[in-house]
């Protein structure tokens, strides 16, 4: 069995009022692949309250 291989989806989110479903439709269709994908629009950081700036510090 091959070890599956983790991905961290990568793009622009800001300004974007889809990037939400984009980035969910990426990560369908790679974990289709057998990747394991990080998706930075389901971490909690964006839901924070904190500004930009603050989140790219992390």
């Amino acid at each position: 069995m091959q070890e599956k291989r983790t991905l961290y989806l990568a793009g622009k989110i800001t300004g974007d009022p889809y990037y939400f479903t984009k980035f969910y439709n990426a990560q369908k269709k790679l974990e289709e692949g057998g990747f394991i994908v990080v998706n930075p629009a389901l971490l909690p950081l964006f839901s924070s309250g904190l500004e930009r700036e603050q989140r790219r510090e992390i």
